[in-house]
């Protein structure tokens, strides 16, 4: 019979968190959500005229350039662009050390969208390539029943390797939040976000929205996501070499047309292979044309 006198756990041990990710929270000031809400909906309503019943498309402007065009002459999406940006110079800078003080407002590149969920709509596991940090603003969203954002553990190997049990967790830090996976090791996170919040995180973290189960009549989930990265201080290594302009280059050479072969050359490359000629290579020939298939240079 074994007695608590034979436990022989280490003590005074702390739990370290670490390689955390940071991810950023908040609300936007001084813009009307009315008003960009019914502009959301019919820059969508624009959208669906012109998807039909195409639900991968029909409820978002990311597709149509001139419908995103539209939402920038917005009143309000000036104000808004204006947040974003410096509130994303201020989480790169403060919980990612980025320099930015060579940075102006309009260095940064914002590319933003539209999404109505109203119909049985989803958006399945991605993420957001050619930025550094991407987010959405929910503009309308229903606090009881609304559709959540889920995000994925970048280091999902490890969460199967550890075979974590698929419980759900919540967190009094971190409301609106549920943790899918062990009580301290999460392969999984959904966001419940309030109306008016918004998120941010690292554009490359796979993210999803599941699709919303037995919806009330009139759901309706108004989101506006968005891109952001910005041009990075990096000194110039090669300040003694010439310039060059690689616009001589053009097109990739994938898209270009291979040129026929010549009949004559043809006739000759055949008798080449039934004497097996073609099988020898010439040590004349440069390195550059004997290298293995697959060979990029």
């Amino acid at each position: 019979m074994f007695q608590t006198s034979d436990w022989k756990a280490a003590s005074d041990c702390e739990q370290l968190d670490l390689f955390s990710i940071p991810f950023l929270r908040g609300q936007f000031k001084e813009i009307d959500l009315e008003d960009v809400k019914q502009d959301c909906r019919d820059l969508v309503a624009e959208a669906k005229k012109e998807h039909h019943n195409d639900f991968s498309k029909n409820y978002t402007t990311y597709f149509d350039e001139h419908l995103r065009y539209k939402m920038v002459q917005l009143p309000w999406y000036k104000e808004f662009s204006e947040q974003v940006k410096d509130t994303y110079i201020q989480f790169i800078n403060t919980c990612y050390s980025q320099e930015v003080s060579h940075l102006n407002r309009s260095d940064l590149h914002l590319f933003a969208w539209i999404s109505v969920y109203n119909e049985p709509h989803q958006h399945t596991s991605h993420n957001h390539i050619n930025s550094y940090m991407s987010g959405t603003w929910y503009v309308k969203v229903d606090e009881e029943e609304s559709q959540p954002i889920k995000f994925e553990n970048p280091n999902r190997a490890m969460a199967h390797a550890l075979n974590l049990p698929v419980n759900e967790w919540g967190r009094q830090d971190i409301p609106s939040a549920k943790f899918i996976g062990g009580a301290n090791y999460h392969d999984e996170i959904e966001f419940y976000p309030n109306e008016g919040q918004f998120l941010m995180w690292p554009s490359p973290i796979m993210h999803s929205v599941p699709p919303v189960i037995n919806a009330p009549d009139g759901y309706e989930r108004i989101a506006i996501s968005f891109n952001l990265h910005h041009p990075v201080d990096v000194h110039n290594q090669n300040e003694s070499g010439d310039d060059l302009e690689y616009g001589f280059l053009g097109s990739n050479i994938q898209d270009e047309t291979i040129p026929e072969i010549p009949p004559a050359i043809q006739e000759e490359i055949q008798e080449q292979v039934k004497s097996g000629e073609h099988l020898k290579i010439s040590h004349d020939v440069p390195q550059s044309h004997t290298k293995p298939k697959g060979v990029l240079f």
